[in-house]
């Protein structure tokens, strides 16, 4: 052994100490706590002003490596200009976050990995969320502290996650009931996927032709209830909603109830859900 270390000696290579793993493991879940510690405070509903009065942009500057990327569940990658400007506009606010599954695998003194699982709660553009995400985080060791090189999330398939989505299916619901009640065109626009399409017992309307409908003068609904109404969530972007909608409206001066079981296929795309298909079948008619 002695001869090996004459000889690496004379080669001029510096040879560094191996540091306890257990030490290493600890540092590394604590430079972990106190980011996600950081991540609460960034993301407490305080604009952006305040967040870069009170330190907080610049402490997420200096944790993050200038190589940072992250990778979110759809695929997008972002760099650390990027991940610094998401709080410009930020529109939800965190109430709580638990860290489940913790485990760090060391590569070397000065490269960590660590994974695990995240759950969120708290309110993005006025609705709760309660979502749950598989993480990985690499920490490599620089200018005598662990930063953040690369983030890696993916949502989970819990029954967290799939009462998340039923929740926030009602809630695009009831936006369109608020929309169709204004007649508002824009709102309805949102809630309908481009490739929309809606077929009745005796015909088939794209999302345009639908549009038009729901917002031109004349019959007036009532009343409206879904009873019986089921979810199949396929996976985190896309579902399916089946039901019996009754309503009560105005036809040509007279009042009616319409029944109807219906089958809605769900989409979720630029950041909320729309309707992509629509199948309505009569029920019954008085």
């Amino acid at each position: 052994v002695a001869d090996h270390l004459d000889l690496v000696m004379q080669m001029g290579i510096k040879l560094l100490p191996f540091k306890d793993p257990k030490i290493l493991e600890q540092d590394v879940l604590k430079a972990g706590i106190e980011y996600n510690e950081l991540m609460m405070r960034l993301k407490s509903g305080q604009g952006y002003e305040v967040l870069e009065k009170s330190g907080e942009i610049a402490a997420l500057d200096s944790l993050l490596t200038k190589e940072y990327i992250y990778t979110s569940r759809d695929g997008v990658a972002s760099n650390k200009k990027a991940a610094l400007e998401e709080y410009k506009n930020l529109t939800l606010s965190v109430s709580s976050v638990d860290m489940l599954n913790k485990e760090v695998r060391i590569i070397n003194n000065d490269a960590v990995v660590e994974t695990g699982t995240v759950r969120y709660k708290g309110v993005n553009n006025g609705k709760l969320f309660d979502i749950t995400k598989r993480y990985t985080t690499t920490w490599v060791w620089r200018t005598g502290r662990w930063q953040i090189v690369s983030d890696h999330t993916s949502s989970t398939e819990t029954e967290n996650d799939k009462a998340q989505i039923e929740s926030e299916i009602l809630y695009a619901n009831s936006e369109f009931d608020r929309a169709l009640e204004k007649k508002d065109r824009d709102a309805l626009s949102r809630f309908f996927a481009d490739e929309y399409i809606y077929t009745l017992q005796d015909s088939r309307w794209n999302k345009e032709q639908l549009i038009s409908f729901l917002v031109s003068p004349g019959d007036k609904i009532l009343e409206a209830k879904v009873e019986d109404r089921q979810f199949r969530v396929l996976n985190n972007n896309s579902a399916v909603e089946t039901g019996k909608h009754t309503t009560v409206q105005i036809e040509n001066g007279k009042r009616k109830s319409k029944s109807h079981y219906t089958t809605v296929v769900w989409i979720y795309r630029d950041g909320r859900w729309q309707a992509v298909a629509e199948h309505w079948n009569m029920v019954n008619e008085k």
